[in-house]
């Protein structure tokens, strides 16, 4: 080849591709080391990223659910797997403020019913709020949208409890909710 990287801009890009290809064909272990580099890149590139799933989340974390803004279509999305990461310092719909890992119950005669074990989680989401924002939940900017998992789930095993935050007003944030004392 005569030099330089491929530069479509320039004059004889056709020439360096030929020039590539010929290369190529003079080289059969460095072509198949070119074409593997090429097809390992695009398959990287083009590789959805893993789902947002409540055990692949941390604090802090920044989450973008377009156009869900009701509280139940959030956990849904959430436990679903359908919230994407974003940019803190990006328009993002929600924030982590906390991960819970809440271990099996022992000796439990009754389990607690889901609407009985929501307000537990509610309360564990509660104390995260405080600390993340920098500003009591009364008064804020902010809301808190505990990610209760099924009390079968937390019965079974233990469980994971994702605390989020977003906008009491539904807006995207632009900037990170943590430490902002809104």
């Amino acid at each position: 080849m005569s030099g330089g990287i491929l530069d479509p801009k320039q004059p004889g890009f056709g020439t360096q591709v030929r020039e590539l290809f010929t290369w190529m064909r003079a080289h059969p272990a460095g072509g198949v080391f070119i074409t593997a580099v090429i097809v390992i890149a695009l398959a990287t590139a083009l590789r959805p990223p893993p789902a947002t799933t409540p055990d692949r989340l941390a604090e802090g974390d920044c989450l973008s659910l377009r156009g869900v803004t009701a509280p139940t279509d959030v956990v849904t999305a959430v436990l679903a797997g359908k919230a994407d990461r974003a940019a803190c310092a990006t328009p993002h719909s929600h924030e982590v403020t906390s991960v819970v890992l809440l271990p099996a119950p022992t000796g439990l005669v009754d389990p607690p019913t889901q609407d009985g074990f929501d307000p537990y989680v509610a309360e564990v989401c509660a104390a995260a709020f405080e600390p993340y924002i920098g500003h009591a939940p009364a008064g804020s900017t902010f809301v808190s949208v505990p990610i209760a998992p099924a009390v079968r789930q937390w019965v079974a095993g233990e469980a994971i409890v994702v605390c989020l935050v977003g906008r009491a007003d539904g807006a995207p944030m632009t900037s990170p909710a943590r430490g902002s004392g809104d």
